[in-house]
């Protein structure tokens, strides 16, 4: 095997700048790292829970995961602000030699660097131990494993179904193939599928080995193109529901009119509990924060940046989910890009064919931008687990970069393989999604409501009278320590109680930080994670 490439990727890194990027790229560093294959399944989610049900758990949803990728940042700010503390405690020339900012205990500096990272997998453990930790990573790693083989599976279908594969045993597949099964049946298909698992296995592990700086160009034309391709599926079900405003476009056997004030405002219960999983995992970001923002310059904004995502993700699955199920209805598939095959194939207009081509052929190369983002997310945590330090410091290992490119390579083969015996999407995401509630909200949580105190604790709490008693002690002079104590005291009784101290309190901060609020927020969390589970009894027996 030639690795004369990944000598190149080592020499690439060789020097000491820290690479960064602008708010744009980052935005849509997010944008890919968010939608992935997740906005494929939305229209089916909103169809079967009732568009206005859908679109309001949608927006409860993105609210909530707003606030919990807030509190990530929060979290990696409070971390860094206790690691420059630890530092600043040291003699002054150690202090020096590491290059922190000094602060001091009643100053604490919360302000997040770019040459200093935290995974989730790190404040895991600062905050809560390395059983934490563990737990973590195999979560972890599960999830985003599934997002890299929804990913290739998604790429892998639809250009065996598209693509004109006749030679030897590899035949073209037909276009209900893939719908409810594990796996197609047909062994000519099972060929052409495997053969483009492969061929997307070489497009996306290259990807995944360079750093987020490297490939930003190719992340910001493709998360233009995956605009583009909203839009395309957007302006033709509207284009149709105009036209033929009795929604039957030769869908429908019969004549009967079609009332949509029905397919608006209509509930089904069980359908909505399978909504809940699917628009959970349509927002999942969380877990990637850490990389993701590591090399945005302007971390000031991030608090206005993630409520820029977070409202584009919303407003687009809003607008695909409520013209998609309207036009599509009973016969909306689970991968909505599918609906476009026929279209695609027996259209008289030429330029309805382009579209209807590109809407099903461009999803497959999109999902090429959101694999490597998700791959170097799980290589960066097992690196943390295995070394002890963030990926910012490879440099400083004699074999840190080639166990991080190793890692990552690991990472990319895994889902590969696991993509080339099962492809059915909604079977992944089904899983995924539980697993992602986690990821968005309780981990979130629970860091919040630690960091939150062990902030306390260290700038806020009981330094003071730790500082009286090293007055006390280092001074030459009698001092009346009783005197000292009980005024310490009196102070410790009349300072409010943690949570209504602002001594955790960060930039990134926002109304929802307080910890009352927290607990309110790890309220729903629990209540959508017993809809995520019910969601999956029901699809189980049903």
């Amino acid at each position: 095997m030639d690795l004369t490439w990944l000598r190149w990727l080592c020499r690439r890194r060789a020097g000491n700048e820290v690479p960064s990027v602008g708010l744009l790229s980052g935005f849509f560093f997010m944008i890919n790292f968010v939608v992935g294959t997740g906005f494929l399944s939305v229209p089916y989610a909103f169809y079967k829970a009732g568009v206005v049900s859908g679109a309001v758990t949608l927006i409860v949803l993105s609210f909530i995961s707003w606030n919990t990728a807030n509190w990530v940042v929060e979290t990696m700010a409070r971390a860094q602000a206790l690691e420059n503390w630890k530092v600043s405690k040291l003699k002054p020339r150690e202090a020096d030699e590491i290059g922190e900012h000094v602060q001091t205990m009643n100053h604490p500096n919360f302000e997040i660097r770019v040459d200093r990272k935290f995974e989730l997998a790190e404040l895991c453990e600062i905050f809560y131990g390395r059983v934490t930790k563990y737990i973590y990573m195999i979560n972890l790693s599960i999830i985003l494993l599934m997002a890299c083989w929804s990913c290739t599976t998604v790429a892998g279908s639809a250009w065996a179904t598209n693509l004109p594969f006749h030679f030897g045993d590899v035949h073209k597949c037909p276009d209900d193939a893939f719908k409810d099964d594990l796996f197609p049946k047909p062994h000519h298909c099972q060929n052409a599928y495997r053969f483009c698992v492969l061929i997307y296995a070489v497009i996306v592990i290259p990807l995944s080995l360079l750093e987020l700086s490297e490939q930003k160009y190719l992340q910001v034309l493709l998360g233009l193109m995956r605009f583009f391709t909203v839009a395309c599926i957007v302006t033709y079900c509207l284009a149709k529901l105009i036209s033929d405003p009795q929604g039957n476009a030769g869908f429908s056997s019969t004549n009967e009119t079609y009332d949509y004030r029905h397919e608006l405002f209509k509930f089904s219960f069980d359908g909505w509990l399978l909504s809940v999983p699917v628009l959970a995992y349509g927002q999942i970001l969380h877990m990637g924060i850490p990389s993701l923002t590591q090399p945005i310059k302007a971390k000031k904004w991030l608090r206005a940046f993630f409520a820029a995502v977070f409202i584009c993700t919303t407003l687009l699955y809003t607008s695909l989910g409520l013209l998609v199920s309207l036009w599509f209805k009973g016969n909306i598939q689970e991968t909505c890009t599918l609906n476009f095959v026929t279209p695609a194939h027996h259209s008289s207009s030429t330029a309805l064919r382009v579209m209807s081509y590109y809407i099903i052929i461009f999803p497959s190369l999109d999902v090429s931008s959101a694999f490597p983002l998700i791959n170097i997310t799980i290589a960066n945590n097992l690196y943390i687990m295995i070394m002890g330090v963030d990926t910012t410091q490879a440099d400083k290992h004699r074999y840190g970069r080639a166990i991080k490119l190793v890692l990552r390579l690991i990472c990319a083969v895994i889902p590969i393989i696991a993509a080339l015996f099962i492809t059915n999407l909604v079977f992944i995401v089904k899983y995924a999604g539980l697993l992602g509630l986690t990821m968005c909200y309780f981990y979130p949580i629970a860091l919040q409501l630690k960091s939150q105190y062990k902030c306390y604790l260290v700038f806020g709490g009981n330094n003071r009278q730790d500082d009286v008693s090293l007055s006390a002690s280092s001074s030459n002079e009698r001092v009346d320590q009783p005197l000292l104590l009980r005024r310490a005291i009196r102070e410790e009784a009349t300072r409010p109680p943690w949570w209504r101290n602002p001594a955790y309190s960060t930039p990134y901060a926002t109304v929802f930080s307080h910890p009352l609020s927290v607990l309110v927020f790890a309220v729903l969390a629990c209540w959508a994670c017993g809809f995520a589970i019910a969601s999956l009894g029901e699809s189980d027996h049903g």
